[in-house]
């Protein structure tokens, strides 16, 4: 099985954004965003990359060829976390065009940060 990433926001004063996640109920983590809208800006950074895929069809994003997933938690109508099963060059591009400072990206099984 390859990698899998997780994204989330990280409050201010927390020094290690993924063992804070694993104590953290959905409704706790801060909103990234309403999912068609996010969906959105991450696709037209993918395409900035120049990534081909398909649509996911539950969350609206580009897969590009090469990753197995895309997928979102969402909570009170707003993103609060994303997975990305095998990810590729052009997605951690695309998370780091949209995301802000304070967006986490991690790897899901041992914590460690990309970014």
């Amino acid at each position: 099985m390859g990698v899998m990433i997780m994204v989330h926001r990280v409050p201010e004063g927390i020094e290690d954004p993924y063992t804070q996640m694993l104590y953290d109920e959905a409704g706790e983590y801060l909103p990234m965003g309403e999912p068609g809208a996010l969906a959105g800006a991450l696709n037209e950074a993918l395409a900035a990359t120049g990534a081909e895929g398909l649509i996911d069809e539950s969350t609206g994003v580009l897969v590009p060829h090469g990753v197995d997933s895309v997928s979102f938690t969402v909570h009170e109508s707003q993103v609060r976390m994303i997975f990305v099963n095998g990810p590729t060059g052009e997605v951690f591009d695309a998370l780091a065009a949209v995301g802000g400072p304070d967006w986490a990206v991690l790897d899901a099984g041992t914590g460690e940060r990309y970014n």
